[in-house]
């Protein structure tokens, strides 16, 4: 059977997200900022890590937390945008070379 990487990337990417936020690891972003969960592109070294610190730092944001495991990447806190739309503050992430993808984070809640 051939199955393609890409083709189960993006719902691995929402799998291992939706646990992070059922986990509880993510919290409710301080006010004035927006969180996001930064997803890095392979291959991620601890480089990645610093030059990503250091990117969210200059931008006045702050890393919440590393994943180092089944995911690779950061949960941020980003400065929110007068216009109360955080896309702006993620796009410029998105460019970044080592960022394969940025998801504001949401509150997940377990249905019974």
């Amino acid at each position: 059977m051939n199955i393609r990487r890409g083709s189960m990337l993006m719902p691995l990417t929402f799998l291992i997200l939706a646990l992070i936020a059922l986990t509880g690891i993510v919290s409710a972003a301080e006010p004035g900022f927006t969180e996001f969960i930064m997803v890095f592109k392979a291959p991620v070294s601890d480089a990645t890590y610093s030059q990503a610190r250091t990117d969210v730092e200059s931008a006045g944001g702050h890393v919440k937390y590393e994943y180092r495991s089944a995911l690779k990447g950061m949960a941020v806190e980003l400065p929110a945008n007068d216009d109360s739309s955080s896309t702006s503050s993620a796009s410029a992430f998105e460019s970044k070379p080592y960022v394969q993808s940025m998801e504001r984070s949401q509150e997940a809640r377990a249905m019974s």
